[in-house]
């Protein structure tokens, strides 16, 4: 059963999540961000530091993906 005055972030497995649910959020911002900016100006800055966003995306998406391979295959064969 689920303790309901237990936060999520005091369990690994919740400190992990928030971690990488947080980078996943903060990498999509920044992505989006950068993608306004360059699609207004098109600096060569900009394109630099989207490049790099779009990097971290990649990397916190991939991790992410592979972190919860495991809880998606134990949802789906639990009896």
């Amino acid at each position: 059963m689920c303790d309901l005055g237990k936060a999520r972030w005091d369990t690994l497995e919740g400190f992990v999540f928030l971690w990488i649910s947080q980078s996943l959020c903060n990498g999509l911002f920044l992505f989006s961000v950068f993608g306004l900016i360059w699609a207004v100006v098109a600096p060569n800055w900009v394109d630099r530091l989207f490049q790099r966003a779009a990097r971290n995306l990649i990397l916190v998406l991939f991790v992410f993906c592979l972190l919860s391979l495991p809880y998606v295959l134990w949802a789906l064969f639990r009896a």
